[in-house]
């Protein structure tokens, strides 16, 4: 018999909770995340109301008493870890970035609890929603609002199946060398970050290459002791910008 109470330690909250059952079902291979047998309505429900609570003290004992359920079977096991992150996913999404900046007449209002100001005020601050020496909990971002279907990339992927949290790693190995990341939260107004577009939710997204044909781009070779380095130097820029609008 086995117990989602197992990851709900007493200092445990939603946030802290997500990351330790990212950790465990990203270890899943595909066919055992799609076989996953989604609880019944009524966990499902106590795990939402549980995170409506105001104080993260209730919100912690309010998911200690759902997650005391015990079931025998690894496919049940597995869809009540799925259907607690995607409720706490959905409660995230109240303070996501793409949310927060929409204006009241899109009609997308949501009473916000206190434990998650407190979490949409340590991003503001830290740029993550919780850490550890492992990993971090940020801000999911693709640019449509809903987040994609789990096969968009053609094969079963744990970050798609949610709109508003990712768990990411602090640091990178590149051959065998520790590259650290560091996050940073950017507010939207431009005297100290970017700016909101004129229609928000409907923003435009240009690529562009820097040069159009070999010729455009002549490359150097300097010796640097016994290395030698080759330094390229950009001779036109290509000027269409094609763009992609995303709703």
């Amino acid at each position: 018999m086995i117990s989602l109470l197992d990851f709900a330690g007493s200092s445990a909250g939603p946030s802290s909770l997500f990351v330790a059952l990212w950790d465990v079902a990203k270890d899943w291979d595909p066919s055992a995340r799609a076989s996953a047998r989604p609880p019944g309505p009524r966990f499902a429900a106590d795990i939402e109301g549980a995170l409506l609570s105001d104080s993260i003290a209730d919100v912690r004992d309010a998911l200690r008493d759902t997650l005391k359920i015990s079931v025998l079977d690894q496919a049940s096991y597995r869809g009540q870890i799925l259907a607690v992150m995607k409720a706490i996913d959905r409660a995230f999404y109240t303070i996501h970035p793409r949310v927060a900046s929409l204006a009241p007449s899109t009609g997308v209002v949501s009473k916000v609890p206190e434990w998650l100001k407190e979490a949409r005020e340590w991003r503001q601050v830290f740029g993550v929603y919780h850490e550890d020496e492992a990993s971090r909990l940020i801000a999911r971002g693709p640019l449509c609002r809903p987040s994609r279907h789990p096969t968009s990339a053609n094969a079963d992927t744990l970050a798609d199946r949610f709109a508003a949290l990712e768990v990411v790693p602090r640091s990178l190995n590149q051959s065998g060398r520790l590259v650290s990341i560091s996050h940073k939260f950017l507010p939207v107004d431009a005297a100290r970050g970017i700016e909101a577009a004129a229609n928000v939710g409907h923003e435009s997204v240009a690529f562009f290459p820097v040069a159009e044909n070999a010729a455009d781009i002549v490359k150097t070779e300097h010796m640097r002791g016994e290395q030698s380095l080759s330094i390229s130097a950009l001779l036109r820029i290509w000027t269409r910008l094609p763009a992609l609008s995303r709703a």
